[in-house]
């Protein structure tokens, strides 16, 4: 209790980890943030209950989560300041870590882009039989593990990309006989090599919503490979979209999923999503409580 205002002082233990490799720092722009508004920041967030005496496991945590980097793939973890800062009512207790990237433990480049495959994949281009394989591996593998591919329009169902592509021109479209309302859909790529690249996963966007995606869907749906995820991926994929997403004037969005999907839940409010309310819901045969998130877009 402060003694002067007579109002409770609440304690909020963070870290921020900041990671070098040679002349660079490796910063995520973080949108919706309660402790920082809009801005290029270090990786990190809160501790969970039971990392309150145990920093150093909430940092390897939050890298993880936020980046898909593990303890083999860094060198040199310091401890480099603790600050302790009276802000908006609460204690904010900050433990700042360095680290650098250990090149020998994964490729250099893990950067991700965004693709419309209706633009890039062309049937009469030199690339085409290239394109038709690389999407087919990507489909067997959510098939051999079970999934549907979600934001994707229905990828599973094709066992050739054709008909698959002018699903998503047709989607294109306002009043479309599929899903209603425009659909843009992504293929994320990251590059391997030069001359090699991978598929690590989908996301598409609803330019408006109609009473049923209202309720369950909301205007982004997303997968990521099942190889190829918890490294990050999705957090990616999304801000990006979230960016294109500005461009046809939306001003919030809306996600959703099932609420014991706790990697979901995580990655949508990493990039600034704010719960909204449960639903019950059925989806594909099953009941779940659908949770809603709006993100806002500045």
């Amino acid at each position: 209790m402060d003694a002067d205002t007579n109002t409770d002082i609440k304690l909020r233990n963070m870290t921020s980890i900041y990671i070098s490799c040679g002349t660079k720092i490796l910063l995520l722009y973080r949108i919706g943030s309660r402790v920082v508004p809009p801005s290029w920041c270090g990786i990190g967030g809160h501790f969970e209950p039971d990392e309150l005496n145990d920093p150093r496991t909430c940092v390897l945590r939050e890298l993880e989560e936020e980046t898909g980097l593990t303890e083999k793939d860094l060198k040199n973890i310091s401890l480099r300041y603790v600050t302790l800062k009276l802000k908006d009512g609460e204690i904010r207790h900050c433990f700042y870590k360095q680290l650098e990237l250990f090149l020998g433990g994964m490729p250099m480049e893990q950067e991700i882009t965004l693709i419309m495959p209706v633009e890039a994949v062309q049937p009469d281009s030199a690339d085409y039989d290239e394109w038709e394989h690389k999407i087919q591996e990507y489909r067997r593998e959510f098939l051999e593990n079970g999934d549907t591919i979600n934001g994707s329009r229905g990828l599973h169902h094709y066992e050739k990309i054709a008909g698959w592509l002018e699903q998503i021109k047709a989607c294109e479209k306002d009043n479309n006989s599929y899903i209603g309302v425009p659909v843009t859909t992504f293929l994320a790529i990251r590059r391997d090599s030069p001359d090699d690249w991978t598929i690590v996963g989908n996301i598409e966007i609803r330019h408006h919503l109609n009473p049923a995606l209202e309720e369950l869907g909301g205007h982004i749906g997303y997968s990521v490979r099942p190889s190829q995820r918890r490294k990050g991926y999705a957090v990616s994929m999304l801000r990006q979209v979230l960016c294109y997403a500005r461009t046809f004037g939306l001003k919030k969005v809306m996600l959703d999923c099932d609420k014991s999907n706790t990697g979901s839940l995580k990655t949508i409010q990493k990039c600034g999503g704010v719960h909204s309310r449960d639903l019950l819901s059925v989806y594909r045969g099953r009941n779940i409580v659908n949770s809603q998130f709006w993100i806002s877009l500045p």
